[in-house]
């Protein structure tokens, strides 16, 4: 009888040890699933607002406020790495268990599949945004400048072009003035063709049509400018002479 005792009392120790483990088991299976479903809402959360950081600009202010709002985003993604790996050491350690489902182990794969290829994917747009950028601000920050500069060149022809007063106002002053202004600008010429190769090749950086538009209709107000003075020179010296 004490034989048959110990015995019934051992294969009960036995079946709670397995039913403990197999709650434990329980346990860890949805907290996998509570966990990876957490986990892949913010990775979607994350990938609709990437989707709406809007095209690369053509201004290099506006190109700096997109950079800081990839960082922003990087360091979330820095932040949260801490729980994907825990999300895989938990699922790795579940799918080690002998007494796991094959339906679980199945499951618990494709979600662990699912959720670190998703973050891949994202971190490699984002480091693909980050590089069009990089480029786009140095391309931006080239053009802009000498852009500036030379409608402020321009500007400066045109308003003493408009000092000159009218035609018969002692002529052969004017003419020197005149021929002032034929040369400033001349020295512009150049400047016109280099900010021109210089928005040509913002042009191959930026993915939108808009923002290429931008830049082509900028470079077309200067040129338009730039031949505008110089029909006005040209038509003075005429009148002139």
């Amino acid at each position: 009888l004490n034989d048959s005792v110990k015995d019934l009392s051992r294969r009960w120790e036995d079946l709670l040890g397995a039913c403990k483990h197999r709650i434990s088991l329980l346990d860890g299976v949805k907290e996998f699933q509570d966990t990876a479903g957490n986990f892949m809402n913010w990775l979607t959360a994350k990938e609709k607002m990437m989707g709406v950081l809007g095209p690369i600009a053509s201004d290099a202010r506006v190109v700096n406020t997109q950079l800081q709002q990839v960082q922003v985003l990087r360091d979330e993604f820095n932040a949260q790495y801490p729980q994907l790996q825990n999300l895989n050491t938990l699922g790795e350690d579940i799918l080690q268990s002998p007494e796991l489902s094959s339906s679980d182990a199945a499951m618990i794969t494709d979600k662990l599949n699912a959720i670190n290829q998703k973050w891949d994917q994202l971190l490699g747009q984002l480091d693909d945004r980050q590089a069009k950028l990089n480029a786009a601000m140095s391309a931006t920050k080239d053009f802009n400048a000498l852009l500036n500069q030379l409608q402020d060149n321009l500007q400066k022809v045109s308003d003493d072009f408009d000092s000159l007063g009218p035609v018969g106002r002692d002529p052969s002053s004017q003419i020197r003035t005149l021929e002032k202004l034929e040369n400033d600008l001349d020295r512009l010429r150049p400047h016109v063709a280099e900010v021109t190769v210089l928005g040509e090749n913002l042009c191959d950086i930026l993915p939108d049509p808009s923002e290429r538009n931008n830049v082509k209709n900028s470079l077309a107000a200067v040129g338009k400018a730039f031949n505008s003075l110089q029909k006005k020179l040209g038509n003075r010296r005429a009148e002139l002479e």
